[in-house]
């Protein structure tokens, strides 16, 4: 079953700093060999990701991610059920973003559908404009 799953948390380091580099190395190999995509947003004190993939793969990487040192106050934002992958060109795109866009990410209503694919699309489109 595909699933897609959306947290934030609070980094211990301030953005910019070496560890942001190697989660996402990390990340990109580890998710492209079990067949996860998603986005990682960075703010300058936050992180905001969103996964997709296989259930299973999803809550085993939910479960490492929780107890991954580098950040802390993980919040699930909302998870779902998917037909189609909204992130599928990318094992783990990344993206710095001001404190004001990731606001607007992280205050939607996640319980709207409309809402929601709304905000996935604005999210695609600011990585887009961001390469």
């Amino acid at each position: 079953m595909l699933f897609q799953t959306m947290y934030i948390s609070r980094s211990i380091h301030p953005q910019g700093h070496l560890s942001d580099l190697e989660i996402m190395e990390i990340a990109s190999q580890t998710n492209q060999g079990i067949g996860i995509t998603g986005v990682l947003l960075r703010d300058k004190q936050r992180f905001l990701q969103i996964v997709e993939g296989d259930k299973a793969q999803i809550e085993t990487l939910l479960d490492k991610i929780q107890n991954d040192q580098r950040h802390y106050d993980v919040q699930v934002l909302f998870s779902r059920k998917l037909t189609q992958r909204n992130f599928e060109d990318w094992a783990m795109a990344y993206a710095e973003i001001e404190p004001g866009v990731f606001d607007q990410f992280t205050e939607l209503k996640f319980s709207d559908q409309l809402v929601l694919e709304d905000g996935l699309s604005r999210i695609r489109q600011h990585l887009t404009a961001a390469q």
